[in-house]
């Protein structure tokens, strides 16, 4: 048991190293500056300037964090320079979107695209790249996903409902998939997310089904 402490001390002190508080200051100043430049001068940027300003940053998150993430005194640090990047990953991608003029800006198929972008590159990150911190964040773009699908289609409250359940379904085989690997923090994210999304679906399904009934026989007598 004092072996065990005294590894996990070790391995403490390893990481809280200067070089790793310095980059981690780094990475939390990068994500501080974004949003300064963001309420202080954004209207004075061209949309070049604009997407410059946004991108270059996220290239040096990723870069940072890969390149450090094969360094054992280094691997935790990696994960939270990637992690950093990821979370600015949507703001990055709408600006790139919104700025060249991809898709109309807002409406319910700019938020799909972007949702659906980042849904698909978290999902590289988490499974692909055996980034499994990312669980959260992917939990929250793949409701993000499905809730702008719908409002794509002008989907019925009940098919919001119902695509509900249906993804909690799915976390919950990422969530029993993973706790077969031993991934116990990725296995707790799907799960918690599965059983409370599955739940509230079950919910509402019923009533916001019947509501709809309701209003589409008042709709047809009239």
């Amino acid at each position: 048991m004092e072996d065990n402490q005294l590894l996990e001390a070790r391995k403490h002190r390893l990481w809280m190293t200067p070089a790793n508080i310095l980059l981690i200051s780094g990475s939390s100043f990068i994500i501080i500056a974004i949003f300064v430049l963001i309420f202080a001068s954004w209207n004075s940027f061209s949309p070049i300037g604009r997407v410059a300003t946004t991108v270059i940053p996220l290239i040096a998150l990723y870069s940072i964090g890969f390149a450090t993430r094969q360094k054992p005194d280094r691997s935790e640090l990696a994960v939270y320079t990637i992690l950093t990047g990821s979370i600015i990953f949507p703001f990055v991608l709408g600006v790139l979107i919104n700025q060249l003029n991809l898709i109309a800006y807002p409406s319910s198929l700019f938020y799909f695209y972007l949702f659906f972008v980042t849904t698909v590159w978290y999902i590289i990150l988490e499974f692909v790249l055996h980034q499994k911190t990312h669980a959260f964040l992917t939990v929250v773009s793949a409701i993000g996903l499905v809730s702008s699908y719908s409002a794509a289609i002008n989907a019925e409250s009940f098919v919001y409902c119902l695509m509900a359940v249906l993804l909690s379904v799915f976390f919950l085989s990422v969530a029993w998939h993973a706790d077969q690997n031993g991934e116990r923090f990725q296995a707790k994210t799907y799960s918690n997310a599965g059983v409370i999304l599955g739940w509230t679906g079950l919910m509402l399904l019923p009533w916001t089904y019947f509501g709809f009934i309701f209003s589409s026989a008042v709709t047809l007598e009239y």
